[in-house]
């Protein structure tokens, strides 16, 4: 389920994240079309990768790795709100692409917590 998580991930990284009326402008995370909001899906793409990586990997420290990279993206997801916010009078309309990342990285880390390989177990 993990893994399934993180290949949702780098997919949710390519749906719009927000709308600008202003310029009428729809970003998703890997595009941010030349404005200051930076293309902060990739570094979901990459966070995904690498984790997905470590699960298949599949020893205890890989575990523990992909555990690390999932906690680390799931604080990036959280930074999101922050980026995301009104600037200037200017309100960006978060959309579906931006909460559903959120969550598959949610569930990424969740999953990993849960998963078979224990720390302990000799499969090293």
């Amino acid at each position: 389920m993990a893994a399934l998580s993180a290949v949702l991930l780098i997919g949710f990284a390519f749906l719009p994240w927000v709308h600008l009326d202003t310029n009428n402008l729809t970003l998703t995370g890997v595009n941010d079309m030349g404005l200051n909001y930076g293309p902060r899906g990739k570094g979901h793409i990459y966070f995904a990768v690498l984790c997905l990586a470590m699960i298949l990997i599949g020893r205890n420290w890989s575990m523990l790795i992909a555990i690390v990279v999932a906690v680390i993206n799931v604080a990036f997801a959280g930074s999101h709100i922050y980026v995301y916010r009104c600037m200037a009078g200017d309100c960006p309309e978060k959309l579906y692409g931006l909460y559903l990342a959120m969550a598959a990285s949610l569930s990424l880390l969740l999953f990993l917590m849960y998963s078979p390989v224990r720390p302990g177990n000799d499969n090293s």
